[in-house]
């Protein structure tokens, strides 16, 4: 990946405003060819083995740099278009998401077997967790000394979905579940819907989330808000604030709940198998009706993901 920033001295020739992006899926292999990639790309334009956008600069200097997450340079345009849909807000403004992290105030469950009064989800274990229902792992006690913090401000935060704030992105198959039982996370965070009197019914809109983040729209979502580390990945509380998602008050609550009573038990495909997985493209088409999209962009999408080298955990390097 090159950055170049327009306006400055290389590239005021070039035109446009904001931030160039250029992605390279293979670097030159002589001097001509370092000449004609680098003339090219001063002009904005892309090749064979390159591919240049322009990034707004209002949004570069909020430090969306974005693109730089991916090889093809039009999933960060997608990302961004598909967060604008009037059917989506950032999951802040709808629900409550925890806090990041309970390990320093409640008991590990794997180093300390003893039980408690707190059920937790405590890791992000793909061979295990391969649906979008799901089970909570362990009852586990405060603390010490972190009793009142438990009891008071962590538990009352407890629910029963949960959104993975830690992951890999080539054997993640579920980023978020729902539990029989509200609990607490380590690398999954709880999720509650701020309740509106019109909106459908608190489960109704916990279903259709968790639809929602495993279809491939929400696989994005979580992929386009990657820090440094694009294949294990922390998402803190505010980026998780962040992710768009479905707007109770317009969209359609109930036909995706539906999804999730068929499709719950069934087993997803690994990331790196998006393309291959049957259920992610029955999510993926529900979820292309409600939002009024075409299911083969929906489709194509999917399929471009899972050629990106960091979901694939293959580079496949272009010659030519």
């Amino acid at each position: 990946m090159l950055v170049a920033v327009a306006g400055s001295g290389i590239l005021k020739s070039s035109g446009g405003g904001g931030t160039l992006f250029v992605s390279l899926s293979r670097m030159p292999r002589s001097t001509d060819e370092v000449i004609h990639v680098s003339d090219a790309i001063l002009r904005g334009d892309s090749g064979a083995s390159w591919r240049c956008i322009r990034w707004p600069r209002e949004l570069v200097e909020a430090g969306d740099w974005s693109p730089t997450q991916w090889l093809s340079l039009n999933l960060a345009t997608l990302a961004r278009k598909i967060s604008l849909h009037s059917m989506l807000r950032p999951l802040g403004y709808m629900a409550r998401v925890a806090p990041a992290h309970v390990r320093g105030d409640i008991r590990n469950p794997i180093s300390d077997p003893s039980r408690g009064p707190y059920r937790v989800l405590w890791r992000h274990q793909t061979g295990k967790i391969q649906t979008m229902r799901s089970h909570w792992e362990a009852e586990v006690d405060a603390k010490l000394g972190r009793e009142g913090r438990v009891e008071n401000t962590l538990w009352p935060q407890a629910s029963r979905l949960l959104i993975a704030n830690r992951l890999r992105t080539n054997t993640t198959r579920v980023a978020s579940v729902l539990l029989d039982q509200p609990a607490l996370g380590s690398q999954w965070t709880p999720i509650t819907p701020i309740m509106e009197s019109h909106w459908p019914s608190s489960l109704e809109i916990q279903k259709s989330w968790c639809v929602w983040l495993n279809s491939t729209l929400g696989v994005l979502g979580f992929l386009h808000r990657r820090g440094r580390t694009l294949t294990y990945s922390d998402f803190m509380p505010k980026v998780l604030q962040s992710m768009p998602c479905l707007d109770p008050a317009t969209a359609d609550i109930e036909r995706l709940a539906e999804v999730y009573d068929r499709f719950h038990a069934e087993p997803l495909q690994p990331w790196s198998s998006l393309a291959k997985c049957p259920i992610r493209a029955e999510l993926d088409n529900a979820v292309a009706d409600v939002l009024g999209m075409d299911r083969a962009e929906v489709t194509e999408l999917r399929n471009q993901i899972s050629l990106e080298p960091t979901v694939s955990g293959v580079v496949d390097f272009i010659d030519d």
